[in-house]
């Protein structure tokens, strides 16, 4: 993640890459399975960052997919960067790059815990919406991750989430558990579960 400089440090690059890609690979096989037209790309094959920072990424082969009805999958994964070698980008800073060209209703993070705790780990206080405002008030409370997260954890998505909602204020954020069934399709239908993150306090219909 801080850079990538040396021999053995350009292996685990690779390696990581490898990592990022087999379970990349598992996502695009469930989607075909079920019919979902889909085509992977790789951050890593078209897109430099600058000191871990989003320099340049061709997305037009993304749009032509979107406009032809094809779904774009895209994941976390290694970078070249232009100042410390190479990095690490989370999906969910990519995500906040491609709001900003493409301006989602709103952006869903599937995960294994039910949202976002105030008390994790003990986890018996789900806090049900962020916004810009209320955020300061809980950021302390709001832990990282039961398992190594070089990007950040459960905090730094809430900040991405954040940064997105703030940008683009018709946009909503959801952190949920995608562990529990239902859960995703009834996310994907509107209903909300897990945290909710928005520029506003108040409920408002999703479209």
């Amino acid at each position: 993640r801080k850079g990538v400089r040396t021999p053995a440090q350009w292996i685990g690059f690779v390696k990581v890459w490898q990592e990022a890609r087999s379970l990349n690979q598992i996502i695009v096989d469930v989607f075909m399975e079920i019919g979902l037209p889909v085509i992977a790309f790789p951050p890593s094959a078209a897109l430099i960052s600058q000191n871990r920072e989003i320099y340049s990424w061709n997305t037009l082969p993304m749009s032509a997919a979107l406009e032809n009805g094809i779904v774009p999958i895209i994941n976390g994964d290694v970078v070249f960067d232009r100042e410390i070698g190479g990095t690490i980008l989370s999906t969910e800073e990519l995500f906040r790059f491609l709001s900003v060209l493409w301006k989602p209703n709103r952006v869903l993070l599937a995960g294994i815990e039910e949202g976002v705790w105030k008390d994790f780990p003990t986890c018996k206080s789900l806090i049900e919406r962020i916004t810009p405002a209320s955020f300061g008030e809980i950021e302390s409370s709001i832990e990282g991750s039961n398992t190594v997260d070089v990007t950040g954890g459960m905090l730094e998505k809430v900040k991405l989430l954040l940064d997105i909602v703030k940008n683009e204020p018709a946009c909503s954020g959801s952190i949920y558990s995608g562990m529990v069934p239902g859960n995703i399709e009834n996310t994907i239908l509107g209903i909300n579960v897990g945290t909710t993150i928005s520029s506003y306090n108040k409920e408002r219909d999703l479209k």
